[in-house]
């Protein structure tokens, strides 16, 4: 009895496997090397062209949810990069200052509210960098608009 084809059918299933399981492999261990941490359920990511809510994580992949509604399913294997929106985000606020305010004692103000804010207990370590005056941004018609970034 020849089982020469036996062997060679046996070495095309080994080969098919091994394929099948070296992606399995590579999804499982791209996302333990990188890092869960970047990758959070129910903050905004992006991969690629794909952006969204994160979803459910599994072993091998995560889904996001787009805000128009498509789920993308994206296998860690594929990301190379991620952009996680939720992680230390820029705050800008804008605020309306009358004419005869003096704006330097106003960018001065600013600058101690920021380092005061940096040395609380509790809202300190919060905060990357301490609030900054980006100066006056627009003239309105009863009052300077004056843009604060952290």
């Amino acid at each position: 009895m020849n089982i020469a084809p036996l062997f060679a059918g046996a070495g095309v299933v080994g080969l098919a496997v091994g394929f099948g399981a070296q992606t399995l492999i590579r999804d499982i261990f791209s996302v333990r090397f990188s890092g869960r941490r970047c990758l959070s359920q129910g903050r905004i990511h992006r991969h690629r062209r794909r952006e969204g809510h994160g979803g459910k994580i599994s072993i091998r992949s995560m889904q996001l949810r787009h805000h128009n509604g498509p789920l993308n399913t994206v296998p860690f294997g594929e990301i190379r990069f991620v952009k996680n929106f939720a992680r230390l985000a820029v705050m800008k606020l804008a605020f309306r200052v009358t004419y005869d305010t003096d704006v330097e004692k106003m960018r001065k103000l600013i600058k101690k509210f920021g380092q005061e804010l940096l040395e609380h207990p509790d809202y300190g370590p919060k905060f990357l960098q301490p609030v900054k005056s980006q100066g006056v941004t627009a003239l309105e018609d009863s009052a300077m608009i004056v843009r604060v970034s952290s």
